[in-house]
C-alpha cells in the first residue's frame, strides 16, 4: 500500500496543470495573445489562457509562473525524498533493535529439538515403568487370586491334621500310643 501511495504522489507532483500538453506546431509564433494559438515553453506547447484565466500575460510573467511551479514541485520532491530517508532511517533503527531479539529467538528455537528429544526419552522411560508396573500388578493379582485356594488348602491340611490328632488321641487313650513313631 505504501508503494502505491508513493508512486501516485510522484505522478501527482510531476504532472503538469495542462492535461494534454501539445508539441510546438504551426501558427502564431509569439503566443502572447489569447487567440487560441499555442505558446511554447520548454519544448511543451501551452495555451496562454491557462495561466491567467483569459488575459495574456507577458512572456516574463509566464516564465516566472512556470519557474515557481517547477520550484514548488522540486521542493515537494526534496521533501518527499527527505521523508523517505527519515522513514528508511527509522526502519533501520527498528531492524537494529529487532536483530538481537531475533537472534535470541533463534537460539531458543535451536534448543527445542534437544528438549523435545529429552521429553521423548523421559516419556519412554515413564512408559516402560508403567508397563513394568502393569506386569507387577498382574502378578500381584494372580498371587492374590491364588490366596483363597491356598487358604482352602491350608484349612484342609489343618482339618486333616486335626483328624489325625483326634485319631492319635483316641488311639493314645486306648493305650496304643507310646509317643514314638510307628
Amino acid at each position: 500500500m505504501g508503494k502505491t501511495r508513493f508512486w501516485s504522489r510522484m505522478r501527482h507532483l510531476l504532472k503538469k496543470d495542462d492535461p494534454a500538453p501539445r508539441r510546438e506546431g504551426k501558427g502564431d509564433e509569439s503566443g502572447l495573445k489569447g487567440s487560441g494559438t499555442p505558446r511554447t515553453t520548454g519544448g511543451l506547447v501551452r495555451d496562454s489562457q491557462a495561466f491567467t484565466g483569459g488575459t495574456s500575460p507577458s512572456p516574463l510573467a509566464a516564465q516566472r509562473t512556470e519557474k515557481d511551479r517547477m520550484e514548488e514541485a522540486y521542493t515537494r520532491i526534496i521533501d518527499l525524498v527527505a521523508s523517505i530517508r527519515e522513514h528508511l532511517e527509522l526502519q533501520d533503527k527498528r531492524a537494529e533493535r529487532m536483530a538481537p531479539t531475533l537472534e535470541r529467538l533463534a537460539e531458543g528455537l535451536a534448543d527445542i529439538p534437544s528438549a523435545s528429544k529429552a521429553q521423548v526419552d523421559l516419556l519412554s522411560r515413564v512408559g516402560d515403568l508403567l508397563e513394568s508396573e502393569v506386569e507387577r500388578t498382574k502378578n500381584l493379582e494372580a498371587s492374590l487370586s491364588q490366596l483363597p485356594h491356598i487358604a482352602d488348602a491350608q484349612r484342609e491340611t489343618m482339618v486333616s491334621m486335626g483328624r489325625q490328632l483326634d485319631v492319635l488321641r483316641e488311639s493314645g487313650d486306648s493305650g496304643g500310643y507310646s509317643g514314638g513313631s510307628a
